[in-house]
Formats: C-alpha cells, structure tokens, sequence
C-alpha cells in the first residue's frame, strides 16, 4: 500500500520523472510465469467520530418503519442478494481483522487458508452477478484500524478490475489472494500509518522494507499454494510498490519489469486510499479520484488497467453521493455500464431538505429529465432530519 500521505490527490497529480540514478544494479524478483494477455490541512475531527461512535451505533439500530407492502418476487431477490452481500463483507472485515491482530501480536499462524479461500469465491461470484450489492461497501472504513477497510476494499476492487478485463476465474482469485496480503508487513508499522500529522521523509524511507517483510511473514503459509500461484502473488507483494518510471521500492523496477497482477493491485490500493479518510487528511470524492487518476493513464497508470478500473465502478460508484438538477439528494444504488454516468440512485433527501419517506428510484439513463448536479461528499450534507445526518455518517464506518 502507498500511505496515505505519499498518495495525497495533490502528490497524484506531479508528474513522475525517471530515476537519477539509473546505473544501479536492481535485484529483479520473480518473474511472471505466463506471458501477459492480449500538503494538505488537518481534517474535522468529524472524520473520525470515536468521540461519539456509541451515539452513532445506537442511530443504525433504530428500527425502520416501513410502510405495509406486497413484496413482489424480484423484490425479495433483491434483499436477499443485498443481505448476502452485506454478509460477504463483514466476513472478510472479520477474517482481515484476524489477520491484522495476529500479526500486531506477533503471531505469525495466520488464517487458514480455507477461510479466506471461501470469503474470495463467494466475492467472485457476487461480483459477478450484481456487483453493485458488494461495491457499495466499498465506501466503509473502520475506525479502529483504518487498515482493516483498505485491505477488505482493496481485494473486492481487485476482484472486480480483473472480472472487467475479462481474467480467468483462477487468475481472479489469484489477484484476490495477492491483493489481501500484500500489506502483511506494513501492519507492523501501526505506530507509522495511524499518525494523525504527515510522515516525515525519513519516515516514509522507514516504510520501504515492508513488502520484503510481508514475504518472510507468509512464507509458511505461501508454501501450501502451488508453485505457480505463489510466483504470481510473491511478484504482487514485492511489486505492488513500484512505480513504472523506476522511482518505486523495493528494486526501483521499471513498467515492464512489474507483473501486470502487481500493477492491478497498485492501481486499486491507490485509488481505495484516496478516496478514503485518513487520520490527518479528508477525502477526495470518487469521481475526481477517477479523472485525476485516468489523466495519468499510460505513465503513472497502465491505462488498460485504468480503463478497466473506470469500467468495474463507472464515473459514479455504488455508495457515492450526488445532487440532482431538481435540488434534490441520491444515493447511486445500481450501475449502468452503458451509461457510465448515468446510474441508478435513491433519493433520500428532498428539494427542501426533508428525509424522503417512500422508496423513489431514478434511472438516469432512462428519466432524462433528471440530471446529475454534481457528485458530494455525504459526511458534509445539510439536512434538517439529525438522525438521519448521522445515519448517513454513520454508514461511512464499518460499526458491527
């Protein structure tokens, strides 16, 4: 994972320049084993709410009162596929959480194999089916240890960019696999990644060891994996670092030295950073993260990769947040992956800042006289209704 602070919005932006020091030797790790297929203010305290996360707990469990309705066949296959979804997720913030304190206890006996192995096939296939249902928790972050999110959020974008490129299933879970462990060693650097003020450049020099150590931590568990798996996911933990001009770590490699699982996994980890809070910085909304990223698409950014990226979330991703033409404010539910920005969204908070009480649904590709304003950041919405400011927040953070 790139820290958060070495991939501010602003830093994303810079254009990269080669190495200076291009005559030293590089240790080249693992190659591919197939060829490859055709400074910013301090945030609101806001941002992180422990000083009233019980207040906030207690806003998601009132109880809705929905109106009496006659559930029609699709709409039960709809709660039950979200409720799978939901599912899905909190399995794996569960099994990563696990994860992260066996490794923060120094306790190297990691997962079992069949435990994530699960959580990864049935991520795949809901993925596969509706990926909006899983995508939508996307959005989450959890308070504790931000680095519990980013690892879950990290692997389902994997999964999801690698499905769009059209990827073998086998292939898919591989990245899968890849994409949940490459982080492994920097969970020891909690002290480091949990500042509330931006590392220092010693610091961040401090960091760069950590794929090496992320491999000597798994190596127990990489041996059960067969050897082609393995190569494939040793390159992603050593690669996801590096940087195509050869300015990355550990080995200063160049773009067609890095894996092209690597360089997915990259791209997802830098755009799952962005467009998440971090101690001592805001957000940046997903649809600029998306044009800003896709502006540097075939120098920073494989722009396959990009495009592939672009094409699993749309201009607008499940969960996010926009204003329409009528004043009014939706939640994206659905995509459209021929109208990219045109989604389908929920309106929750009338022209005049009222909580919506009934169930209205939009399909913009469809309802041409509305329109979308702009995308915003749901955390900053100004609505009469507090409960339901605080249920929106709320919904920011992954709360069990």
């Amino acid at each position: 994972m790139r820290i958060a602070d070495i991939l501010s919005p602003k830093n994303l932006k810079k254009k990269e320049t080669p190495s200076q020091n291009q005559d030293k030797k590089i240790e080249t790790p693992l190659q591919e084993t197939k060829k490859e297929e055709p400074t910013p203010e301090k945030p609101s305290p806001r941002l992180f709410p422990k000083e009233y996360v019980e207040d906030l707990k207690k806003i998601v469990k009132i109880p809705e009162k929905p109106k009496p309705q006659i559930q029609t066949q699709p709409q039960i296959q709809k709660k039950v596929a979200s409720k799978k979804a939901k599912e899905i997720y909190s399995a794996l913030i569960n099994c990563t959480e696990k994860l992260v304190k066996q490794i923060l206890d120094q306790n190297h006996a990691l997962p079992k194999i069949e435990e994530i192995d699960n959580i990864i096939t049935l991520s795949m296939e809901n993925l596969e089916i509706e990926p909006e249902k899983l995508l939508i928790f996307f959005e989450r972050s959890t308070l504790e240890n931000y680095i519990i999110a980013h690892i879950a959020n990290v692997t389902i974008l994997s999964i999801a960019t690698s499905q769009e490129l059209g990827w073998s299933k086998d292939r898919q879970y591989t990245v899968a696999l890849g994409a949940w462990l490459h982080d492994t060693g920097l969970i020891l650097h909690k002290d480091l990644y949990s500042r509330n003020e931006e590392l220092s450049a010693e610091e961040k020099k401090s960091l760069q060891d950590f794929p090496l150590m992320s491999l000597s931590i798994l190596k127990g568990f990489l041996d059960k994996l067969s050897i082609e798996r393995r190569a494939i996911i040793k390159n992603i933990i050593l690669q996801t670092q590096e940087k195509n001009l050869g300015e990355g770590y550990p080995f200063q490699l160049v773009k067609s030295q890095i894996s092209k699982e690597a360089q997915l996994v990259r791209l997802c980890d830098i755009y799952e950073a962005i467009t998440h809070p971090r101690p001592y910085r805001d957000r940046e909304l997903p649809n600029r993260a998306l044009r800003d990223m896709g502006t540097l698409s075939g120098e920073t950014f494989d722009g396959e990769l990009i495009k592939a990226l672009w094409g699993a979330l749309t201009l607008f991703p499940p969960g996010t947040y926009m204003e329409l033409n009528t004043g009014e404010i939706a939640q994206v539910i659905g995509l459209n992956k021929k109208s990219p920005t045109q989604p389908v969204v929920k309106v929750i908070i009338s022209a005049d800042g009222k909580t919506v009480k009934e169930n209205k649904t939009i399909d913009l590709s469809r309802q041409n006289e509305f329109k979308i304003k702009k995308a915003i950041d749901e955390c900053h919405l100004k609505t009469g209704d507090i409960k339901l400011a605080l249920k929106i927040k709320a919904q920011k953070w992954w709360l069990k």
